[in-house]
């Protein structure tokens, strides 16, 4: 009789086990995944209102003149000429002039480019390059150069916004650029590598 009575209670027990949850965990399961998603809301809600200031930041006028300028600095330092540049070593100027060779094969220093602010909007720098011929330290242009307008928004609101010096082998470009509420400064360093 005891095994009977023994088997009994365990199924009576086990029948009151309860299955489901109740009215007050189910509350609180609620409230916790409200309060979780008014986070990822409110984060979302905050990255769409500053997207637009991040793209200004990444691509907006003045970062793409800041890599523009810098990129044509480079590609006529790299293979300009240490023997011929303005400004003459060791000075500061706000416009540079470098001389390198058209290729290998060229007897002298026969293409110049130049760096300078636009005199009807000096907001803008460009550079002029094209063929040229050397004689006695003096450089003359021949022919029709080319022009390329590098940046639109140099700070023209401080006395110096472009500045260029030289060394023995490495010329330097120091532009100020600024538009709206934001500013950058540009310094970009290039070694001659041409005699």
């Amino acid at each position: 009789m005891k095994k009977k009575n023994i088997k009994y209670s365990i199924l009576i027990a086990e029948s009151k086990i309860r299955f489901g949850v109740t009215l007050v965990e189910l509350m609180v399961t609620i409230l916790i995944a409200m309060l979780v998603m008014a986070g990822i809301g409110v984060a979302m809600i905050d990255s769409v209102k500053s997207f637009p200031l991040m793209k200004e930041r990444a691509h907006g006028s003045v970062v793409t003149d800041a890599y523009v300028a810098k990129a044509a600095f480079d590609r006529f330092c790299r293979k300009a000429s240490i023997k011929f540049s303005l400004p003459s070593i060791g000075h500061v100027a706000s416009s540079a002039t470098v001389l390198y060779y058209n290729d290998a094969n060229s007897p002298g220093l026969d293409r110049y480019a130049a760096f300078s602010l636009n005199s009807g909007k000096p907001n803008e720098l460009w550079v002029t390059y094209g063929q040229c011929s050397v004689a006695g330290g003096i450089m003359t242009p021949i022919g029709t150069p080319s022009t390329e307008r590098l940046a639109t928004t140099v700070d023209t609101s401080i006395s110096n916004p472009l500045l260029f010096t030289a060394d023995v082998a490495d010329m330097v470009m120091v532009l100020r650029l600024n538009k709206g509420n934001q500013a950058m400064t540009v310094t970009s360093a290039a070694v001659r590598h041409n005699e």
